[in-house]
């Protein structure tokens, strides 16, 4: 009995153990199914949080991508529209001139004649007239001269405007004054003039009929090729009768130049359209790139823009991969496009996609890890409560899974517009731990997705500022110097390398008639601002070149400009010359810069060592000593900014004038950009492995062999006659030029130490003879 009663037992308790473990497999199996259940829907719930994210991120990238576009828009706009609307006031200004001589029936003491060919390559105002006009007839001949009065005006107009080639002044009457150039292409071979018929023309025809500015169609000049638009407005008697038009030809360059200031081929192309679909500037014609797209996209759209009418503004359209802006310019029915690739802004988002996967993948991994802890957890307690009961087995079975299932519930609610933490009460450790872990990367979540669109729009942005200032900068830089108005008695090179993205260095030349003034400048510190301070210091130079060449008082006039407003201190270093390309005589002002380099013909370098003063900026009472010096056949003249002298090697020396002047000896007969590719790859060498801590600025002069020949013979005697007005000054300028150019049979140095005081003498006589000999006009 006793033994059946163990056999009995020890079925009991296998049975029992059996049914024990039965029952945990079982519980094992269902807890490792939720297990596998709640991952699945943890993973769910990620992806729509990424999904809301996305949409999120995406729109807020392409809103500040419009954003910047608008402003590239407007700032292309304004920019065309302003140096549009500068053409049309100087031609209402001749237009004005031009009516008030109308009402005082003013007369010229000499009325404009037919085009002399010895005034070729200086621009003169020149008579023509259509076939069948009688130019002999009196009341021809009397508006002749009521429009003579007005010939230094349009002279002026040409001359001292960059861009305009000649100016037209065409009347009702059949003659026409024009300034330029180029008398000589006025005649036929036999040496007839040559008729014009201007009132056929549709600048004549179109701005006779309006009381406005006309914008001509694109036509090629018939001197460069160049392609040109004519800008015309009529003009009136005192009678209030049209009596003819004014005209200006314009070079379309300075629009192209401007459209590629600000133009990035990475991120966006710009077009612009006449009135009769014409284009007038593309540059995708100057970008590396295969893209052929924009260019037909922007002809299929002019219809479109067109039928929207006057004062359009901003419209967008996306075509073929790109986000089309454009926008009706204030000039005779011209269209602006500007396109953007789309694949811009998909860029940036698919970034802000590869952050929420990182995310997606880092919280899968630590729910899969916390999982495997739990099971193993599970199977160690199940086989330590293997003789436990099967109430003991089904509440560590409801301790682990319910509370798991709680947790999976709560986070399947949360969605990316409302980020909340679960509390899970009552839990295991392990559990707890997962729901902490997950309610700090909520956290992170809800920071990143209260940052995610500013950040990406401020990277962006800066990024895109930083290119497009590179680029305006660089612009702002001469880049051709093989040609300089097609002299072959100068050669020019210069080359600027910023320290970073966008610089303070800078240098120009400018050809003012027979003046070519050299730049070379630094601004103080680096970055955006000493950038911005350059184009503010480069914009005043250009304004101050446009009425003197004379050094001291170009630097006096940036020097007081800049002083104005200048809160953040900032300075310049500059050094600017002008050299007489007739008698290579050079003055020159240095204020706190390098002096710079001659190189004789004869390879001897020498430090030319300039009367200096202190940088400009900062004070408004500096003193600006001239410099005078002369420069020979062959001779170099080279400028060059601290930046170059100032490299410094792994032992912590620096680079040295020294040294730079050893490397232009070496390399003093090369051509001036291989001179400068020498100087810079010595440069490289020695400060090989160090960053490179300033803007590295050169820009040469090398003087050439003349183009012409100087007559030998000796004039003793001269007699001629000026007309007493302030013109005759310049008249008699050029008389005694020409004169002591040939009495001192080519030599320069005599030439140019006499000529230099006559001028000065000549412009005190005749002011004091037409004060006081013409007291009454």
């Amino acid at each position: 009995m006793k033994k059946n009663i163990r056999t009995f037992s020890s079925k009991i308790f296998v049975a029992i153990i059996v049914f024990i473990v039965v029952i945990i497999g079982a519980v094992f199996a269902m807890f490792y199914f939720s297990i596998l259940k709640t991952e699945g829907e943890v993973t769910t719930v990620l992806k729509n949080m990424k999904s809301e994210i996305n949409n999120i991120s995406s729109g807020s990238l392409s809103d500040n991508y419009d954003e910047m576009m608008n402003y590239i828009v407007d700032g292309q706009t304004s920019a065309i529209e302003y140096a549009m609307e500068r053409h049309r006031s100087d031609l209402n200004y001749l237009a004005n001139v031009i009516e008030d001589a109308y009402k005082i029936d003013a007369k010229a003491v000499y009325p404009v004649g037919l085009p002399d060919i010895k005034k070729e390559g200086k621009v003169s105002a020149q008579l023509f007239y259509e076939n069948g006009v009688n130019i002999n007839n009196s009341e021809i001949q009397d508006e002749i001269n009521t429009l003579s009065v007005i010939q230094r005006e349009i002279v002026y107009s040409v001359n001292e405007s960059i861009g305009r080639p000649r100016c037209y002044l065409e009347t009702e009457s059949g003659f026409a004054f024009i300034a330029d150039k180029t008398p000589s292409d006025k005649y036929d071979e036999d040496g007839n003039l040559k008729p014009i018929e201007f009132r056929t023309t549709d600048w004549y025809k179109n701005a006779i009929e309006a009381d406005e500015m006309y914008v001509s169609d694109i036509i090629e000049d018939r001197l460069t090729g160049k392609k040109t638009i004519v800008l015309s407005e009529p003009f009136f008697d005192k009678t209030g009768k049209k009596r003819g038009v004014v005209c200006f030809d314009l070079y379309i360059d300075g629009i192209t130049d401007s459209s590629l200031a600000i133009k990035n081929s990475n991120i966006y192309d710009i077009i612009i359209i006449d009135r009769n679909n014409n284009i007038v500037v593309n540059t995708s014609e100057y970008a590396n790139t295969d893209e052929v797209e924009f260019p037909k996209i922007a002809m299929e759209l002019v219809k479109e823009a067109r039928e929207k009418g006057k004062g359009i503004k901003d419209f967008k359209t996306i075509r073929n991969e790109f986000v089309v802006y454009y926008n009706k310019l204030n000039i005779d029915g011209w269209m602006l496009f500007v396109a953007l690739k789309y694949s811009a802004i998909k860029k940036n988002v698919d970034d802000a996609n590869y952050v929420l996967d990182a995310i997606n993948n880092d919280v899968y991994q630590r729910i899969k890890d916390y999982s495997n802890d739990a099971m193993h957890i599970i199977i160690f307690i199940s086989l330590i409560l293997l003789l436990l009961s099967f109430l003991l087995t089904k509440f560590i079975a409801n301790m682990l899974t319910v509370p798991l299932n709680e947790f999976t519930k709560s986070i399947s609610n949360v969605d990316a517009s409302d980020l909340k933490p679960v509390e899970v009460v009552d839990s295991s450790a392990e559990l707890y731990t997962l729901s902490t872990t997950y309610n700090g990367m909520i956290e992170k979540m809800k920071d990143y997705v209260d940052n995610i669109e500013e950040i990406t729009a401020e990277k962006e942005s800066m990024k895109t500022e930083l290119k497009v200032a590179k680029k305006i900068q660089q612009d702002m830089l001469p880049k051709e110097f093989k040609k300089i108005s097609n002299r072959k008695d100068i050669d020019i090179y210069g080359i600027n390398i910023p320290e970073i993205e966008v610089g303070g260095d800078f240098y120009n030349y400018i050809l003012v008639g027979n003046k070519l003034i050299l730049i070379i400048a630094d601004v103080s510190g680096s970055g955006v601002p000493a950038g911005l301070f350059m184009a503010k210091t480069n914009s005043l130079l250009n304004n101050a070149i446009s009425w003197t060449t004379n050094p001291r008082t170009i630097v006096s006039y940036v020097n007081h400009a800049l002083n104005n407003n200048n809160t953040e201190n900032y300075f310049v270093t500059i050094a600017l010359y002008t050299i007489d390309l007739k008698t290579r005589h050079v003055i020159s002002v240095n204020a706190g810069h390098e002096d710079p380099i001659i190189v004789k013909n004869d390879g001897e370098v020498q430090v030319y060592r300039e009367k200096r003063a202190a940088f400009i900026g900062v004070t408004e009472n500096l003193k600006f000593d001239e410099n005078e010096f002369d420069l020979e056949e062959g001779d170099t003249l080279f400028l060059y900014t601290d930046g170059v002298i100032e490299g410094i090697n792994k032992n912590e020396e620096l680079y040295g004038g020294k040294r730079l002047i050893d490397v232009i000896e070496k390399n003093s007969n090369k051509a001036l950009p291989e001179l400068a590719k020498a100087i810079k790859t010595d440069i490289d060498e020695f400060t090989k492995g160090m960053e490179q801590y300033d803007d590295i600025t050169m820009l040469a002069l090398r003087i050439n062999k003349r183009d012409s020949n100087y007559r030998q013979e000796l004039v003793n005697q001269y007699e001629t006659t000026f007309v007493g007005s302030y013109d005759m000054i310049e008249d008699i300028g050029e008389f005694l030029n020409d004169k002591l150019l040939d009495a001192y049979n080519g030599n320069d140095e005599k030439f140019k130490k006499y000529m230099n005081k006559f001028e000065v003498c000549i412009e005190e006589i005749v002011v004091n003879i037409i004060d006081y000999a013409y007291k009454n006009g």
